[in-house]
């Protein structure tokens, strides 16, 4: 799989080399604008960054230069997964302001199966409810409504009320 790492449009805008340039890159732009640290956002969609070692090492960096703790990290993610060898994302996440992931799930059950070939829903219900527990990390959900699991949304409602989860379509 190969990642690109694009920066916001303007000055230092476009592709990076390498999540460290990236990660430069963010550093130098929040140095020379006015937005205080409550605005700073970095925005992880997919394919699964999740899976993707360049995601590592870019949360690494910026954590190495002590930026994590003024940061909100907002993921697009199929949430099957949370580890990427032996280190679990949570050790990384705790270091950040706030970490919002947009579970990118069609359904729950054995039609999120159906819909998602690969994918086992007590994974990712699993991920969601371990997660939702920590303070700086809240979970969304963010379907994609097609004709597939148009039937299932109603048991889709009723799980993210059950959980207290928002809900925001894609």
């Amino acid at each position: 799989c190969d990642t690109d790492f694009v920066g916001s449009d303007g000055i230092g805008g476009g592709k990076f080399n390498t999540p460290q340039d990236l990660a430069a890159a963010i550093e130098d732009s929040w140095k020379s604008t006015s937005a205080g640290p409550q605005q700073r956002y970095v925005v992880f969609t997919g394919g699964e960054p999740l899976i993707l070692l360049d995601h590592w090492e870019m949360l690494e960096d910026i954590i190495s230069k002590d930026l994590a703790k003024n940061i909100t990290l907002v993921y697009n993610s199929n949430f099957t997964t949370t580890r990427y060898k032996d280190v679990d994302i949570q050790f990384l996440w705790k270091q950040f302001k706030k970490v919002i992931v947009r579970c990118s799930i069609d359904a729950i059950g054995q039609p999120l199966e159906y819909i998602r070939s690969g994918a086992t829903w007590a994974d990712i219900d699993r991920n969601i409810q371990y997660f939702k527990t920590f303070e700086n990390i809240e979970i969304r959900l963010a379907p994609v409504i097609g004709i597939l699991n148009l039937w299932f949304l109603p048991d889709f409602c009723e799980y993210a009320i059950n959980n207290k989860l928002t809900i925001e379509p894609v």
